[in-house]
Parts: C-alpha cells; sequence; structure tokens
C-alpha cells in the first residue's frame, strides 16, 4: 500500500512516444500495402530506399513492345517540335491556304473547263482575243467564277479552320496515343490496409489515473483507521477506567509512570 502521490505523466514525453508509435503504425501499413505487380505489358515493383519516408520508392517498368512505342513517339515529338514554336491562330495563312487548295482541287478544273468552252464558242462565233464582245464574255465568266469562289471560301471557312487546327493538332494525338499505349497497362487496385497506431498517450492517462484512484482510496482508509484508534482511545475500559484515563493517570505497575 503506497501513501505517496502519483506524478502527472510529462505531456512533452509522452507526446513524443505517442508519435513515435504512430509513425512505426505508418511505416508498418505502407510495407502491408507495397506489393509488386506484373502485366503483359510491364511492371511495377516497389524498391527499398532509406531515403524514402516510407522506405520504399516506386518503380515502373515496360515490356520491349511498350519501349518500341515510346522511343516512336519520341521520335514524333522531335520530328514535329518546330510546328508547335506558335500556337495555332485561326486567322492566319493556315485556313487561307486549305481554302485554297481545296478550291483548286474541286472549284478550278470546272473553271479550267468553262474558260475552254467560251473559248471555242468565241472562236466559234469569229470573235478574236481584243474584240468588245470577246473581251466581255470573258469578264463576265470572271466574274462569275470569282462570285463561285467567294461564296466557296465564305461556306466552308469553317470547315477550313477546323481542318487546319485537326492537323495542327494531330502530331500531339498521335504522340499521346503512342505514349497511352506503351503505359505498363491497368494494375490492380492496391488493398489499403489499416493498421491502427498504439494508444500510448490513453495508456499512460488511464494508469495515471488508476494510480490516482489508489492513492485517494488509501488515504480514505488511512482516515479511517485513524478515526478507530481515537475512538478506542476514548472508549472506557473494565473497571470504568478508560483508556486515554490511564494515559492522563499513568500506570505504575507493569512499567507505566
Amino acid at each position: 500500500m503506497s501513501f505517496n502521490k502519483p506524478d502527472a505523466p510529462d505531456p512533452t514525453a509522452t507526446s513524443n512516444a505517442q508519435m513515435g508509435y504512430n509513425q512505426q503504425a505508418a511505416t508498418a501499413q505502407n510495407k502491408t500495402n507495397s506489393y509488386n505487380q506484373s502485366t503483359p505489358f510491364g511492371s511495377v515493383t516497389y524498391v527499398a530506399d532509406s531515403s524514402s519516408p516510407s522506405g520504399y520508392r516506386l518503380v515502373t517498368d515496360t515490356s520491349a513492345t511498350g519501349q518500341t512505342l515510346l522511343n516512336t513517339a519520341g521520335n514524333l515529338a522531335n520530328s514535329s517540335a518546330g510546328m508547335y514554336s506558335t500556337p495555332f491562330n485561326g486567322n492566319n495563312q493556315a485556313v487561307t491556304d486549305k481554302l485554297n487548295q481545296w478550291s483548286s482541287q474541286y472549284v478550278q478544273p470546272i473553271f479550267n473547263q468553262q474558260s475552254s468552252n467560251l473559248e471555242a464558242q468565241l472562236r466559234n462565233q469569229g470573235l478574236t482575243p481584243g474584240s468588245e464582245a470577246y473581251n466581255n464574255a470573258q469578264n463576265l465568266l470572271a466574274r462569275n467564277q470569282g462570285d463561285v469562289t467567294n461564296q466557296f471560301l465564305q461556306q466552308n471557312q469553317q470547315q477550313g479552320f477546323n481542318q487546319a487546327l485537326q492537323e495542327y493538332q494531330q502530331p500531339l494525338q498521335t504522340i499521346s496515343g503512342l505514349m497511352q499505349a506503351a503505359s505498363p497497362g491497368t494494375f490492380q487496385q492496391t488493398p489499403n490496409a489499416q493498421i491502427q497506431p498504439a494508444n500510448y498517450a490513453g495508456a499512460v492517462q488511464q494508469n495515471y489515473a488508476n494510480e490516482m484512484q489508489n492513492y485517494e482510496n488509501n488515504m480514505a482508509a488511512l482516515g479511517k483507521l485513524g478515526g478507530s484508534v481515537i475512538g478506542l482511545a476514548a472508549a472506557p475500559m473494565t473497571g470504568g477506567t478508560s483508556m486515554a484515563g490511564m494515559f492522563g493517570k499513568g500506570i505504575t505497575s507493569g512499567g507505566w509512570g
């Protein structure tokens, strides 16, 4: 039975100890959740690394086919890097060039045929180049063809813009597709095991509460014992003499004086 009052636990020392347990639990949890995986497209490996907080670092590897795709994507990126030195501008020459290209492919052959037919018709009519009637006919055809060209350009301007933008983005889309195809593949979701750290702070506090309770119980018991001794001293003894009276008068026989 102890009558010494217990000391309260040091909060700083308790907190530091609890932090240590938390870190140990986190390290164990990370270790439990880190396991290697492999697919036909590549692998994921956890390699021990003392410089990492978790003690491991993640290493991803691709298959031979995936590496070939990555190399192809790199070569395409290098060869097309020049075209991305400036951002795409929908009002620049790219759209105009695309429309002129379409016009040359689809409209100009019709214009050439119309010009050839008109030339033959005028000559059959006896009209020669330089004459007023010849020039008027040629100018009329040129104006009609110009109107057709303008209408063609207006109607297809948005399509030309979309086509020019698509051609601008095509290398990037191809590179992205190659890199995605070269990825190690889809791995299984890693299980997330939870490791609860030791509740050291709670245990320390509970132990302190238990010691305080024992201390208070002991002090209460001591108080009761003291009360019993005092009561006994005041009670009368056989023959009408109390212990208090005996102590007050003294006992001459048996060694009291």
